[in-house]
């Protein structure tokens, strides 16, 4: 059935595309479809092709690990690639991901659920002891008018522009596990709803290791909840600890904790990691119009 499924994909996206993107389809509309038996059956197949995985994970081996949360489960890279690619259209180039972790009892397609994808950025060994200028509203100020110009290129690439509405959480640092986060306010396009993007970035001695997660806001508390958890939840081995950074016999990175916020040396920043999972609900929604065209319209044998 997802073979079939697949091989309609491009047919369905060009009859249901502008309903799905224009106010034509009403919010209970949606969520009708979201909650019908159709988008469960369809979720439920996909996601049995994906093993999932709790307790210890070694991310990287010998370097760094994680206890997965209880409420959590985990997709190893090649899985994680695969369900990106295949499921929220996203690039290849940029599905490239340690894997990712996702709400245990919820769909990984299911618009309230949490997930975060993990990647690990070889940025230097980060100094802890600059001034939180990220606390500052001229800060804010400042990511906005860098967001502002970014949209420039978006906008020569035919992408509508992304808003910055204001901090969901202001960025914290914990002195303890070596972790900033924060969660944005964001919007997509002038008239979209806006979304939470958050950010959780965990120093070691050469590098660092990020979420990033875009989740609807009603998940709000339940995120900076899932952020603190997280902080606490991820193992560097000892020589790979902040704590084993010599400063008499090694180079310091240039970057700051600011320049983490605002995306510098990150492979893909969470403003073009947005792109792939704001659609993640669009774009299933698209199979589950396709599965019932489909049974609406099935077939002829002959």
């Amino acid at each position: 059935m997802i073979s079939s499924v697949k091989s309609s994909f491009s047919l369905v996206r060009v009859l249901f595309c502008s309903l799905i993107f224009t106010p034509v389809l009403a919010q209970e509309n949606v969520d009708s479809t979201i909650h019908s038996e159709g988008f469960q059956e369809v979720s439920k197949e996909i996601e049995s092709n994906y093993t999932f995985q709790q307790g210890q994970i070694n991310l990287i081996e010998d370097m760094v690990s994680i206890h997965v949360p209880a409420h959590f489960h985990f997709l190893d890279s090649k899985q994680t690639k695969d369900l990106l690619i295949n499921y929220w259209g996203e690039a290849e180039e940029n599905a490239h991901h340690l894997g990712l972790i996702s709400s245990r009892n919820l769909s990984v397609f299911a618009p309230e659920a949490v997930v975060f994808t993990i990647d690990y950025v070889k940025a230097g060994h980060i100094l802890e002891d600059r001034d939180e200028v990220f606390m500052d509203e001229d800060f804010l100020n400042h990511f906005k008018n860098s967001i502002d110009s970014s949209n420039k290129k978006r906008k020569e690439a035919g992408l509508e522009a992304v808003s910055l509405k204001g901090w969901a959480l202001k960025p914290k640092f914990d002195t303890q596990s070596h972790a900033l986060y924060w969660i944005e306010d964001i919007a997509l396009g002038q008239n979209s709803e806006s979304r939470l993007s958050a950010n959780l970035c965990i120093l070691g001695r050469s590098g660092y290791i990020r979420f990033s997660s875009v989740c609807v806001k009603e998940v709000l508390e339940k995120l900076k909840n899932d952020l603190t958890i997280l902080a606490t939840s991820l193992r560097f081995e000892p020589e790979h600890q902040y704590s084993a950074f010599k400063p008499a016999q090694e180079k310091a990175s240039q970057l700051s904790l600011e320049a983490l916020i605002l995306g510098y040396n990150y492979p893909k920043s969470s403003w073009a990691n947005l792109l792939s999972k704001y659609w993640k609900l669009a774009s299933f929604l698209i199979l589950i119009f396709g599965f019932i065209f489909l049974n609406m319209y099935p077939k002829k044998s002959i």
